[in-house]
């Protein structure tokens, strides 16, 4: 078939023609750093809160956005200083795919489902994709890990996350 038939081309046109994962890596620190940046300067337009001692809304966006500034320029910095081989970049792998679609299954799911259910599959599932041994670890710490992810976004962030099946029993 047509798609079939094109897939491998494109998954070798990206290493022929010369783009590497050194150059993808730069692409993609200056892209999230520019975008980071961009935000910043948007929450400078957010109203300041009546509270006196608050924050105010722009406070987390700019958290994270200077966080995602250093890091991005973290991974820049560290792909330039070290020393290692320059791969030709494949864009569509079968594990990327793969990957991809556990996303977009967690993503579609989660209305229905619940965040801490759908949590703990994705987090499982991962976990078995990438060598887990121990079956007792791919249930205690998905668990552990969708609890926490859970109370910190409720209590801490007073952010709702659906709870689909799990709010027909709570």
């Amino acid at each position: 078939g047509g798609i079939s038939a094109a897939l491998p081309s494109l998954m070798t046109d990206a290493a022929q023609g010369g783009f590497t994962m050194k150059k993808a890596t730069a692409i993609f620190s200056v892209v999230i750093c520019a975008l980071a940046v961009w935000v910043i300067t948007m929450t400078y337009s957010m109203r300041s809160s009546i509270i006196q001692y608050d924050i105010g809304p722009a406070a987390y966006p700019r958290l994270i956005c200077y966080l995602l500034v250093g890091l991005s320029m973290l991974l820049l910095v560290l792909d330039c200083i070290l020393k290692k081989e320059d791969e030709p970049l494949i864009f569509l792998r079968r594990a990327n795919l793969r990957d991809i679609g556990i996303v977009l299954i967690f993503m579609l799911a989660l209305q229905y489902v619940g965040f801490p259910i759908c949590a703990f599959a994705a987090i499982a599932v991962m976990m078995k994709i990438m060598g887990c041994p121990k079956t007792w670890m791919m249930i205690v710490f998905p668990a552990a890990a969708s609890a926490v992810l859970y109370l910190v976004f409720r209590m801490l962030l007073n952010v709702r996350l659906p709870l689909g099946l799990l709010g027909l029993i709570f």
